[in-house]
């Protein structure tokens, strides 16, 4: 999900004022403010509460202790939102409520749909 990227050593250089982040888990779909605007609030929970990382994980997540996997689907998604109050605390009771609505309606016109219809029907729409 994120990776600090590699930095190229450059001599009298203070090299700990300069690293990337890059975040590569949303998908094509996923409006980019809503996303963002989430990893900002769930990185200052973090923060604000203090929570400790045990480790970085820095190879495939399978026989990690602990460590779930991203959902696989925009309906497992959904189902993790709905779950999660902390999240929801996030947003605009509107804003979540129209956002969760219009997500649940796409996943209902795409739940019989191969991955290869469903592909097809986003490139048809975005």
């Amino acid at each position: 999900m994120l990776r600090i990227c590699p930095q190229i050593k450059i001599a009298n250089h203070n090299q700990s004022k300069s690293f990337n982040i890059e975040y590569r888990a949303a998908d094509a779909t996923a409006n980019p403010w809503i996303v963002f605007g989430s990893l900002i609030h769930a990185m200052r929970t973090g923060l604000e509460s203090n929570l400790i990382l045990d480790h970085v994980i820095d190879s495939e997540i399978e026989g990690v202790e602990g460590v779930r996997p991203l959902p696989v689907s925009l309906e497992h998604a959904l189902s993790f939102l709905v779950k999660d109050v902390m999240v929801q605390s996030w947003f605009d009771p509107i804003l979540l409520s129209t956002f969760l609505g219009i997500r649940a309606s796409e996943a209902h016109e795409l739940i019989d749909l191969s991955p290869e219809e469903r592909c097809t029907r986003y490139v048809n729409v975005y």
